[in-house]
């Protein structure tokens, strides 16, 4: 138990009776917080691509996929996993900030993993399709889905 009396403390926010005036939203401080969060999703992005675009997971992708029985969604939840471990580590909780609270909450470390999960979805987006930065076994992966494996263009559906 914390100094609280309660050991949910740590997961929901506190339930003290808020001032409205308390949850009115500063600028400076939520655009920090959502730079830090962009940023953050940056991070996370490179750093599961060294793990993501190694020639055993692409392999990996690759035989699932063409089992029929894709990924699922194995690279997401990896993805956000990582983040709720940075988010809960570094204490960081969007939900506090945009709210005022005075401490970060673990309901709002999942939301601000899921937040920074999916940007790290849209970074890779942003890098691979928009800048063309990828791996070399990146490359191959996406030369081999075009051909289907077998050297022949991939045929109409």
């Amino acid at each position: 138990m914390n100094e609280h009396g309660s050991p949910l403390n740590n997961f929901w926010p506190d339930p003290t009776v808020v001032d409205p005036n308390l949850a009115a939203l500063n600028w400076d401080v939520l655009g920090e917080q959502l730079v830090l969060i962009v940023v953050t999703a940056a991070i996370v992005e490179r750093a599961l691509s060294t793990f993501f675009e190694t020639e055993w997971f692409l392999k990996y992708q690759t035989a699932r996929n063409h089992d029929g029985k894709g990924t699922g969604g194995i690279k997401t939840v990896i993805a956000f996993i990582a983040s709720l471990l940075i988010a809960w580590l570094y204490q960081l909780d969007i939900m506090a900030v945009l709210l005022s609270h005075e401490r970060t909450s673990f309901l709002g470390a999942i939301v601000t993993a899921g937040v920074v999960a999916g940007g790290a979805k849209g970074s890779l987006k942003l890098f691979r399709d928009v800048m063309n930065i990828k791996s070399s076994a990146r490359i191959r992966y996406e030369a081999e889905e075009r051909t289907n494996g077998d050297g022949l263009p991939p045929q109409g559906s």
